[in-house]
């Protein structure tokens, strides 16, 4: 290619410096290059405010004593940084093949932009004294301190508008165990693929201390929302076990890569998309320990029977004891009550007999037997009565959850209308008497909507009618699934009763005038049973959940030929105002009227 020129251009042809000296000559053969020389031309007036030459004669001569061959900014600006120095002088540079690609450019400048906007060093804060909005090495703000520990600290850190999470060594002393957990969480990033796993991003060092970015488990842990929000709901207790089950599993599968310290506290809970909880495990920190070390993790989780065993070395039967006890606690609560016990459940279990004491009553009635066999066995002292692998564990975790969306049957139902059915095409079927004081148990519903309905407080069908539907609708800690079909069955229910009007304590009175439609609504004794486990709260509540189905069974099926329907009806529906240990009372009360009393409800 060559460049013709106009006479004025020889007079005046300082634009032409930014063109590339072999295209003037007319020498070039048309590649990207000349464009690369010209960026680079352009590069220096922009950040120097000064034209390469005065002329094309000036910047031949400047490019002829070069030593290397390329422009020096530094020679026109002072400070200029190394990243900017190298960008010119390897792109506005008097031989073609020496210049970078344009891709290469564009990457420079990024190092330009970095090093220009990187913090002052010595106004850097320390990562372990960072306080809210310190600038760290690297350019990372940090938003909140989110724990520390004897060989770590972390950080919520924001990087060019992206949220990340910092983890750093407290002393270079530490920095083999930080590099160790980086390597462990890209090993499974790269193998796994777990979508419950944290994700780990990049290496950094700070001084002599080193740390990790990694993406946010979310904004509260496990054990912070079960403190806060209770057991869970069972569409997300089968959802998270089922996750954690089967991330162990492919862990276990991927060479045997460990947690050693799996706890709701290193579980987060995330809502990616906005669409529903999500579990997600993080802090491997642990997973390099040696096998023989049997007395890493938290205590409460450990597995406290490997000291029995004839090999005293941990595998994955001790990891799925931590998973079980994790999981236990999803599904009964945090409080320290409800916990499965060995002996007196202050002793160190390593140092009794006995197996694992599980409490029935913490679990929701329909399941509770399930619930029971389940820990009993993921909990035995000797770990070949355990399940054999997590596969195992994991099949019969989802066997607990197989029946929760069928209808509970009731002696006389009224099926809703076409219209009526919810989302899934399941209609609901209600007693042929639905009245405000009706109870919620008898409505046939699945055992996923009535855990739910009792995780709220709700007994009767005005209970429900008085609350609201746009609460119904954003319920924390519920399925999506869950939530439309309890919209759609208050829908349902306020066409029943269009004339309602909501007031619970109305409702309450309404069930004592209710006899009649209540004598057909008691249909069995297993409902009866479960309303005896869920009426009242507080205090009152493990006495009340200590009366068994079988028992209660037992009870009124020698109570019946002697006690009217009616009179069982009375007395249960009246009972919406007592507790659960009044309730009992007055059951006893009235087994003392019948020749064959009930001697053995408690």
């Amino acid at each position: 290619m060559s460049l013709t020129l106009h006479a004025s251009q020889l007079i005046e042809d300082s634009s032409l410096v930014y063109i590339a000296p072999e295209a003037i000559a007319g020498n070039a053969d048309g590649g990207t290059e000349l464009d690369v020389f010209s960026l680079g031309a352009f590069t220096y007036l922009l950040f120097t405010g000064l034209p390469l030459a005065t002329s094309v004669t000036e910047l031949q001569q400047k490019l002829k004593n070069s030593l290397s061959n390329g422009l020096n900014i530094s020679e026109a600006m002072d400070g200029a940084v190394d990243s900017l120095v190298e960008l010119v002088r390897t792109t506005a540079n008097s031989i073609g093949e020496d210049r970078e690609s344009v891709e290469d450019f564009l990457a420079g400048l990024t190092l330009v932009e970095e090093e220009l906007t990187r913090p002052d060093e010595s106004a850097l804060a320390s990562p372990l004294q960072a306080l809210r909005n310190d600038v760290l090495a690297g350019g990372y703000v940090v938003k909140k301190r989110l724990g520390s520990g004897s060989v770590s600290i972390v950080y919520l850190v924001d990087l060019n508008g992206d949220e990340q999470v910092l983890k750093v060594a407290r002393a270079s002393q530490y920095n083999a165990r930080i590099k160790e957990e980086y390597d462990v969480l890209k090993t499974i990033q790269e193998k796994v693929r777990s979508r419950i796993v944290v994700a780990p991003f990049e290496l950094v060092e700070f001084g002599e201390l080193v740390g990790f970015t990694m993406e946010s488990a979310g904004e509260r842990t496990l054990a912070r929302f079960l403190r806060e929000e209770g057991r869970l709901d069972l569409t997300y207790l089968k959802r998270f076990g089922d996750d954690l089950l089967r991330t162990i599993r492919d862990l276990d599968d991927a060479g045997g890569i460990a947690h050693r310290d799996i706890k709701p506290e290193n579980m987060g809970i995330r809502m990616p998309g906005k669409k529903q909880y999500q579990l997600c495990l993080f802090d491997f920190s642990l997973s390099k320990a040696s096998p023989e070390d049997i007395s890493v993790g938290t205590q409460g989780y450990l597995d406290p029977f490997i000291s029995e065993r004839k090999v005293k070395r941990w595998d994955v039967s001790s990891e799925c004891f931590s998973a079980a006890m994790s999981l236990h606690e999803m599904a009964a609560g945090s409080d320290r009550r409800t916990r499965p016990i060995w002996g007196d459940g202050k002793s160190d279990p390593a140092s009794i007999r006995g197996e694992v004491n599980i409490k029935p009553e913490v679990f929701d009635p329909d399941l509770r037997d399930r619930f029971v066999h389940f820990f009993e066995k993921a909990l035995r002292r000797d770990h070949c009565e355990r399940f054999d692998n997590p596969d195992l564990m994991l099949k019969a975790w989802n066997d607990i959850f197989a029946t929760i969306d069928e209808r509970k049957k009731t002696r006389t139902v009224h099926p809703l209308a076409d219209g009526d059915a919810d989302d899934d095409g399941l209609p609901y079927q209600l007693p042929e008497v639905v009245s405000p004081g009706t109870q919620l148990v008898l409505l046939s519903l699945s055992t996923r909507l009535l855990n739910t309905l009792d995780r709220l407080n709700l007994v009767t069908v005005a209970d429900l009618l008085g609350f609201p539907l746009r609460r119904i609708y954003r319920l924390p800690g519920v399925g999506s699934k869950t939530r439309r079909e309890l919209g759609a069955l208050v829908k349902a229910l306020r066409a029943r009763l269009p004339g309602l009007e909501v007031d619970t304590l109305k409702a309450i009175d309404a069930t004592e005038k209710d006899d009649e439609s209540a004598g057909d609504a008691f249909a069995n004794v297993d409902l009866i049973a479960r309303q005896v486990s869920i009426i009242g709260r507080g205090k009152d509540r493990a006495a009340e959940q200590e009366v068994q189905s079988i028992q209660l069974r037992q009870a009124l099926d020698a109570a019946m030929p002697a006690l009217s329907r009616a009179g069982l009806a009375e007395s249960l529906t009246a009972s919406r105002k007592l507790t659960g240990t009044q309730l009992i009372n007055a059951i006893h009360e009235d087994s003392n009227k019948l020749e064959n009393p009930l001697a053995f409800v408690r």
